[in-house]
């Protein structure tokens, strides 16, 4: 089963929480500390992962320009074209809403 981190903090929360009115007090305190870890974990490594923005040009551009633009790199390109599935890169409009990833 795929819990999210927040879900997973509060089974372990719960979980702690029977143990102690179990009479389960080392249980409690283990339970407890991987809990805190956890809750720290998630919160370090959000730090670390890449910022995504959402772009939608003035007028029509090219995917190139469009990419060199926002990344200082036209390189990017096929990555943008990849993650938007672009169909017509040579034709973005304003009515498209480009998600872009930094990787600073």
């Amino acid at each position: 089963m795929h819990r999210t981190p927040d879900q997973l903090a509060e089974r372990l929360g719960e979980t702690a929480a029977e143990a102690v009115e179990s009479g389960l007090r080392d249980l409690w305190r283990s339970l407890r500390e991987l809990r805190f870890a956890v809750v720290n974990d998630v919160r370090i490594r959000s730090i670390q992962l890449p910022e995504l923005r959402r772009v939608t040009p003035a007028r029509t551009v090219p995917v190139m320009l469009l990419a060199y633009r926002e990344t200082g790199d036209a390189e990017s390109r096929d990555e943008l074209v990849t993650r938007n599935r672009l169909r017509y890169p040579s034709f973005i409009t304003p009515s498209q809403t480009i998600e872009i990833i930094s990787n600073d």
